[in-house]
């Protein structure tokens, strides 16, 4: 919890504007207060207590992200991309079209040096995927469509499938029909 979701969840608060910054301090907060005494008697239920309110919220943010993109379209880190400078660049394959025309760009924040944003920009497909990672270690990605409400993965017949691993980030999906569909995110 303190080590992967409270951080992933302090970068969202700079990548997405509608993210309650003062509610993941008061999660960082009762994480320290749980273990300033780890022979506590009520800790157990305190701890679980803890886990219950930071998976309502991560429910509830990704429900209020999701609506956000619904209706206003998706715009990855809002106006925090003015602050981010390109460090670094690496050429890569594309894996929509399989050229030798991409880059994975890393970009760092000007005033939040802790955030860090890679991207997979392809000259002929565009932006692939977008992520606050600072590793390549993988994640679950998500192939089908999220239901933000229930959090089950299905394709379109409803059948559930099981998650492919990888990187998190967005990634292009190709159609058959020609078109790309965005498969992924994974910044909570």
């Amino acid at each position: 919890m303190s080590n992967v979701i409270l951080p992933r969840l302090e970068r969202l608060c700079w990548l997405e504007p509608g993210v309650d910054a003062l509610a993941v301090e008061a999660f960082r907060i009762r994480v320290r207060e749980a273990a300033e005494d780890l022979q506590a008697p009520d800790l157990a239920s305190r701890v679980d207590a803890l886990e219950t309110d930071l998976a309502a919220f991560q429910h509830a943010t990704v429900g209020a992200i999701a609506h956000d993109i619904y209706v206003n379209g998706w715009n990855y880190g809002g106006p925090s991309l003015d602050g981010l400078r390109e460090v670094s660049e690496r050429p890569a394959t594309c894996p929509n079209c399989a050229r030798d025309r991409a880059a994975v760009i890393t970009m760092t924040h000007v005033v939040h040096a802790g955030l860090t944003v890679r991207t997979l920009q392809c000259r002929r497909c565009g932006d692939l995927w977008w992520t606050s990672e600072e590793s390549d270690d993988q994640a679950f990605m998500l192939e089908g469509a999220l239901d933000v409400r229930h959090v089950v993965e299905a394709d379109p017949s409803g059948a559930p499938r099981a998650p492919a691993i990888r990187r998190g980030g967005w990634r292009r999906q190709p159609q058959h029909d020609g078109h790309s569909r965005d498969l992924e995110c994974h910044d909570l």
